[in-house]
């Protein structure tokens, strides 16, 4: 298991039998505030 900066992201090599796990963590402080929006 390994964390990385994003910036270090793009750096992954992709074949067709590449595979790999995205895990978010928020900090325990977070609102609960909307960190995106949509439009209708």
């Amino acid at each position: 298991f390994a964390t990385s900066p994003p910036q270090y992201w793009h750096r992954v090599e992709l074949s067709d039998d590449a595979q790999f796990n995205i895990n978010f963590w928020v900090a325990p402080d977070f609102s609960g505030e909307k960190v995106y929006s949509t439009k209708k």
